[in-house]
């Protein structure tokens, strides 16, 4: 192909309604991402983005997700299902619900996974690989700032949580000093 022949179909393909690429599914997914806090202010478009960057994966009930201690290279969002974060000793942290997400702390920071993560059920998830992502963040900075604000706020939420069961915790201990 010519180069001005290819420059006349870039200008078409600009042109054209950005609803028109994009399939059904990935509809249905956007929809999903704009109920998720993380993804709070983005435009159509970025929502757009991020869809086309991520995959949808399958674990069957008791799956592995991945392990306490890895290298954090994905951060999840659950669509379908149930997954549990659970420490070292066998504990569960937490037990994550659809459009709860996992692992963006360590895909942020650097950190290697700070617990592992295991489907409760048949689950399906929406990975993002860090690498696409923060490619993608290179090439939109406004999308980047808006998703790092909307992290911050969810990390600054959760740590307000912790401390609050923190301080639960330390009166119950003192009370039981006390007896």
């Amino acid at each position: 192909m010519k180069d001005n022949q290819r420059s006349d179909m870039d200008r078409h393909l600009s042109q054209a309604p950005a609803d028109s690429s994009i399939p059904k599914e990935s509809d249905e997914t956007i929809q999903r991402l704009k109920n998720i806090s993380m993804f709070n202010g983005l435009t159509r478009e970025q929502l757009s983005k991020m869809v086309r960057i991520c995959s949808k994966k399958k674990y069957a009930s008791q799956d592995q997700i991945y392990k306490m201690g890895e290298e954090s290279k994905d951060m999840f969002i659950l669509l379908k299902g149930n997954i549990s974060v659970i420490f070292s000793t066998g504990v569960e942290l937490q037990s994550i619900t659809p459009t709860g997400t996992v692992g963006e702390m360590g895909v942020f920071t650097g950190s290697p996974r700070s617990a592992s993560v295991m489907a409760s059920t048949d689950c399906v998830i929406l990975n993002f690989n860090k690498d696409d992502l923060f490619r993608l963040f290179r090439s939109d900075l406004e999308l980047w700032i808006k998703i790092q604000t909307n992290i911050i706020k969810d990390l600054s939420q959760k740590v307000r949580k912790d401390n609050e069961i923190i301080e639960e915790l330390m009166y119950r201990v003192r009370s039981l000093e006390i007896l």
